[in-house]
């Protein structure tokens, strides 16, 4: 079932496909953390574009968190799994899960990137990676973040996703990229044979480093 060695390789394949946006100046690319950022490594170091990242919290029902009823991104923005919600959760609790998360995901904003401020995503072409989308809730909330923060174009880069996801993230983004589209998916580790734990030292390290200003865009 395995198609990628580990997140480094779904990142050089996808690289390849995203060839096109090579040394362009308005390019920059955001990994959801904790299991895209390797994969938008590699993507970022083929493409010559800045790297950063877009914390993104799944949102999970009251004392069953696996089950995911929809994601927070940046800015307080949430992408639900309408039918989820709609058959699980009374919307009190869905809230308080959602104020939850949202503390959640500005503490780990704040400690993967330190002092270091965000790129600024203003007439951007943003490439937002994972390595994989089980329901897409916390892409299609990445997705809208960056539009609110003034993305002029949204590509999404994918390990592996189920067909309908695909084309559900094709109605948000203005393009989406995956390298395996599981025919029958059970979760996203099944299509790695190296599927290890990412530690937030990983990312701290890198995106606290200093980073080349920005070219503007105009």
């Amino acid at each position: 079932m395995e198609c990628f060695e580990d997140r480094s390789h779904a990142g050089r394949l996808l690289a390849e496909r995203l060839i096109s946006h090579r040394n362009r100046s308005d390019v920059v690319v955001l990994a959801l953390p904790c299991g895209g950022f390797p994969v938008a490594t590699e993507i970022s170091a083929a493409l010559d574009a800045p790297l950063d990242v877009m914390v993104v919290q799944k949102i999970g029902a009251p004392g069953h968190h696996d089950f995911t009823l929809g994601a927070i991104a940046t800015d307080g923005v949430v992408a639900l799994n309408d039918d989820a919600v709609n058959l699980y959760i009374d919307m009190p609790d869905f809230r308080s899960e959602a104020i939850r998360e949202g503390m959640e995901m500005k503490r780990r904003d704040a400690l993967y990137r330190g002092n270091s401020p965000p790129l600024m995503l203003k007439r951007r072409t943003v490439i937002l990676v994972d390595d994989g989308a089980a329901t897409g809730a916390s892409m299609r909330a990445a997705v809208r973040a960056v539009r609110t923060l003034g993305a002029y174009r949204v590509v999404v880069a994918l390990g592996v996703a189920p067909r309908h996801i695909v084309q559900e993230l094709r109605i948000e983004a203005d393009e989406v990229v995956c390298a395996k589209i599981g025919a029958f998916f059970c979760s996203i580790g099944q299509y790695y044979r190296r599927f290890a734990h990412v530690a937030d030292e990983e990312i701290t390290l890198q995106l606290t480093r200093p980073r080349p200003l920005l070219r503007l865009v105009s």
